[in-house]
């Protein structure tokens, strides 16, 4: 299984089950961690969505009633390997794994965000809409294309670009 980027890149692959499997595994490694404080774990992400090319970083949503409810939890993240780094935007925390051999390959994006949240419900509601709808999946697969190799190297600045699309899929009825 492909999975992993130096950190900053953008790489896109053709979806592979594996990534599923993957996702399965960690969702089932933060719930053992977590015991209660992840009130829902997702598969999210242009990984989750078997039609369409992605990075191949998994992307997992957490819903935890409050964020701070996951400072105590801190040391066990961080022995099973789930790192943290920082708030992306306010309520919603970043945790990745990374290549045990090489520190700069990321594997995996986890979102810790409050549950029930806005936030939380739109990364899962993105998701459902373009796997329920390839016409959608593949208009996002071709901008994904495009952004790619203007931002090879710009992950920030390649999911910026693709912030109006998202949030039209979002605001659609």
């Amino acid at each position: 299984m492909a999975l992993g980027l130096k950190r900053g890149r953008v790489v896109l692959m053709v979806h592979e089950r594996a990534w599923e499997e993957y996702a399965l595994l960690l969702m089932g490694q933060l719930r053992e961690i977590l015991k209660g404080t992840a009130l829902s774990i997702q598969h999210v992400g242009s990984t989750s969505i078997p039609a369409i090319k992605a990075k191949p970083i998994i992307d997992i949503v957490l819903g935890v009633h409050r964020l701070p409810g996951l400072l105590p939890l801190e040391e066990r993240l961080k022995e099973k390997g789930f790192l943290y780094r920082g708030e992306e935007e306010e309520g919603n925390s970043l945790y990745v794994v990374q290549d045990k051999k090489d520190g700069d390959i990321v594997l995996t994006h986890i979102h810790a965000v409050n549950y029930p949240s806005k936030t939380f419900a739109d990364y899962v509601l993105f998701r459902d809409r373009l796997c329920s709808d390839a016409s959608l999946a593949r208009e996002y697969e071709r901008r994904k294309i495009d952004l790619a190799e203007r931002y090879e190297n710009e992950r920030k600045a390649y999911t910026k670009a693709k912030t109006s699309f998202i949030n039209a899929v979002l605001e659609r009825r």
